[in-house]
């Protein structure tokens, strides 16, 4: 019913033709290796784009997640969150891998329509190579870490009594002096744990110590909860999974539309 595996990325050039036509303003790119088999594709809603720079808090919040078609591969999400903390998605990519080349690609087609600046931020899982691809392609924004995963390496590989919630008091701390109050107690609990803390870098998971503004996103909860939302797409064929994702992205925004347009009272500013 929804076509053959082995043609699926056939169509992928017209398809994205096509999306182009219907979506002004879009930016879709993909590549294929030297024996033309496919290797990355990239789709961000021009809508999208549109929105974030007029309204949207600068901190996009970055994951992968595996497709489960025959040819598997892994999704890419870049997501926001609006005003009323709804999911604001950005891009997706479909990938081998999560390798270098893949996140580094993915972030090289973001920077198209998203630019590089201080005021942006970034939040992801400890994935090294997302890491490595953010520091290259986005030198100057920011970039934290989700503390969801911070603590779940605590409380797998440390052990002490009040220690992860210790841990969890001291990346939400609003001042500086109360976190290393916090932090000395970790300290005194487990030594251990105090240097996988600094090596994690304070900086990307202490709210305090973050040098940009990531409001109060601290996970990458919005990520993976897109990914939940395309829990069934995910099985589908490439084509398909695109067209889901359209159908979603468009119910969402109509949505939203006539919710917003129903408001006649000032909404006070973030």
């Amino acid at each position: 019913m929804r076509g053959i595996p082995e043609t699926g990325y056939a169509k992928i050039p017209k398809y994205l033709y096509m999306m182009k036509e219907a979506n002004p303003g879009s930016h879709t790119s993909y590549e294929t290796d030297k024996d033309g088999r496919f290797r990355f594709l990239f789709i961000s809603f021009g809508q999208c784009v549109r929105g974030f720079y007029r309204a949207i808090r600068k901190v996009i919040v970055l994951d992968g997640t595996f497709l489960k078609s025959k040819f598997k591969g892994v999704l890419l999400v870049a997501t926001a969150l609006d005003g009323n903390s709804n999911l604001y998605p950005l891009a997706f990519g479909v990938v081998d891998s999560e390798n270098d080349l893949s996140w580094n690609w993915f972030m090289r087609q973001l920077k198209v329509v998203i630019a590089d600046e201080q005021s942006l931020a970034f939040v992801s899982d400890r994935n090294t190579s997302l890491g490595k691809a953010i520091a290259n392609v986005y030198p100057q924004s920011h970039h934290g870490i989700c503390i969801h995963h911070l603590l779940n390496n605590v409380v797998t590989y440390y052990h002490g009594k009040g220690l992860v919630g210790l841990v969890a008091k001291a990346s939400k701390a609003y001042r500086v002096a109360d976190f290393y109050k916090i932090f000395t107690d970790i300290c005194s609990i487990s030594s251990a744990i105090g240097k996988y803390l600094i090596e994690a870098d304070v900086r990307k998971w202490a709210r305090c110590q973050f040098p940009g503004f990531r409001f109060d996103i601290r996970t990458n909860n919005p990520a993976e909860s897109m990914n939940f939302a395309l829990r069934s797409p995910r099985e589908f064929l490439i084509i398909p999974l695109l067209d889901s994702i359209r159908e979603m992205m468009t119910r969402w925004f109509f949505e939203r539309r006539i919710l917003s347009s129903k408001n006649s009272k000032p909404l006070p500013h973030l």
